[in-house]
This record gives structure tokens, C-alpha cells and sequence, in this order.
């Protein structure tokens, strides 16, 4: 009944890898789990199938299991009797909780059927939109009219980019009673008419390029659950509209927004 080595070392690897603990600075990765899935949707990333080891690099994206998990560190250690190199990581996941472990024993457990593990590619430098005759509407871009003192401070540079397929007034005619509206009158400050654009996309790409400016404040809905808005961001309007115009041109992904 004693096993072989070769069991005892998957066992020790796959034992090191489900070892994990709540990440104390996650904070700091929550946004890029947001942005990863916005770069998805939009069809900058792709999900693949792992296929090596080497695919295990600073800065990665993987799913394991179902969960997106982020390489925040990864610090290469001596080779092996064989020759072989290694590094030890700090794996972040989706779910608040991070792993220390080594390379080789996340890959081990990315190989294994049951765990479904995938690799999420890095940003592709296609298209950020789709040319669509039917996709019509407006994106648009409003200002609180909040008398809460913080919003009044930053008023000039605090924006809400959206998009509709309607007219705008009646977007926002129930501004006052939404969360999403900051619990306030709006007042528009532009809006841009769409053809043949997918607005949808285009509203998309613009939050994922703005992303390190979005506001993260947690508001109460209706119902007296926690919100957070998703579409405001700490930008001055001249920013925006440089944006937009770079997006329907198709060349925003060739730009990156620097704080």
C-alpha cells in the first residue's frame, strides 16, 4: 500500500497549490479581474487552453477551476538536479484569496482535467468595435448635479459615460431615484451619435481604457442594497471626447490612459 514517488510528489504539488489565505492587499487587484472581464467581453483577450509551462509568466491571467487567477509575483529560484528552473509565485484569485507557491505546481494542477484549466491571452491589437448596420443610439456624457459636498467639489471632473438607443432625456428622466445616477439630477454634458457602431462595444472599450479612473464608491439601492456605480470616472470632459474619437476612429487600442 505505499505509494510511488510519482504519487507522493503529485500529491505534495497539488497540496501546495490548494493552499490559500485571504489576500490582505486585494484591494489593489479587484479592478484588474473587473478590466479583464470587460477586455473579454470585448474581444481583446481570448480564453485558451494551458498548454505549457512557459506560458506561466509575471502579470498572467489563468482559470482554475473557474476562478480567475493572477500571477502578482514571480521570482525565479535555482534549476533543479535536472536542470530544470522554477520560480516561486503570489497567485491572486478572483475571489479574495491568494497562493504562494511554485511554478511547476500551478502548472501541474492547470494541467489536471477536472480542474479545467485555462490561460487568458494577453491584449490583442485588432479592433476594439465591430461594424454593425443595425447596432444605432447615442453614447453620452453627464455631470452630477449632486449637492453632496465631495460631488460638488470635483463636479468639473467627475463624468458618467453611458450609451442608449434612445433619446437621452428619457434615459436620465429618473436620475434622482437611481444609484447608478449618484441619487441625483444629471445634466448632459455631450452626446455622440452612432452609426453603424456597436454602442454597446464602444461603451465598453471606453470603461476598460479608463479604468484606473473610475470611482469606487458603494451607494444603496432602492431596495437598501449595496451598489456600485460602474459608470462614473474622475476625468476632465476634454479627455473623453479625445477617447471617443480615437474609438470610432479604431485606434484607441493603440493608446493607453496614464493617471
Amino acid at each position: 500500500h505505499v505509494r510511488s514517488k510519482a504519487e507522493t510528489d503529485a500529491a505534495a504539488v497539488e497540496a501546495a497549490a490548494a493552499q490559500r489565505e485571504p489576500c490582505p492587499d486585494f484591494a489593489q487587484f479587484d479592478g484588474l479581474f473587473g478590466m479583464v472581464r470587460d477586455e473579454l467581453r470585448i474581444g481583446r483577450r481570448q480564453v485558451l487552453d494551458f498548454a505549457n509551462e512557459q506560458e506561466i509568466a509575471l502579470g498572467q491571467f489563468f482559470i482554475l477551476k473557474g476562478v480567475t487567477a493572477y500571477v502578482a509575483e514571480y521570482s525565479p529560484i535555482e534549476a533543479d538536479g535536472g536542470g530544470r528552473r522554477n520560480a516561486r509565485l503570489r497567485v491572486v484569485f478572483e475571489n479574495g484569496s491568494q497562493s504562494r507557491m511554485l511554478a511547476r505546481s500551478l502548472s501541474a494542477v492547470l494541467y489536471k482535467p477536472e480542474n479545467a484549466g485555462r490561460r487568458i491571452t494577453d491584449l490583442e491589437g485588432g479592433p476594439l468595435l465591430d461594424r454593425d448596420d443595425s447596432k444605432t443610439g447615442w453614447l453620452y456624457v453627464l455631470r452630477s448635479r449632486s449637492d453632496d459636498p465631495w460631488v460638488r467639489e470635483h463636479q468639473m471632473v467627475l463624468h458618467k459615460i453611458g450609451q442608449t438607443s434612445g433619446s437621452v432625456e428619457r434615459r436620465i428622466a429618473g436620475a434622482a431615484r437611481e444609484p447608478t445616477y449618484l441619487h441625483a439630477p444629471v445634466e448632459i454634458v455631450a452626446r455622440f451619435e452612432l452609426e453603424r457602431v456597436n454602442r454597446r462595444k464602444l461603451e465598453t472599450a471606453l470603461h476598460v481604457f479608463f479604468h484606473e479612473a473610475r470611482l469606487d464608491i458603494e451607494l444603496l439601492d432602492r431596495w437598501g442594497e449595496p451598489f456600485r456605480p460602474k459608470e462614473w470616472f474622475l476625468l476632465s470632459y476634454g479627455v473623453i471626447e479625445q477617447a471617443v474619437e480615437l474609438a470610432i476612429q479604431q485606434r484607441l487600442g493603440g493608446y493607453r490612459y496614464d493617471l
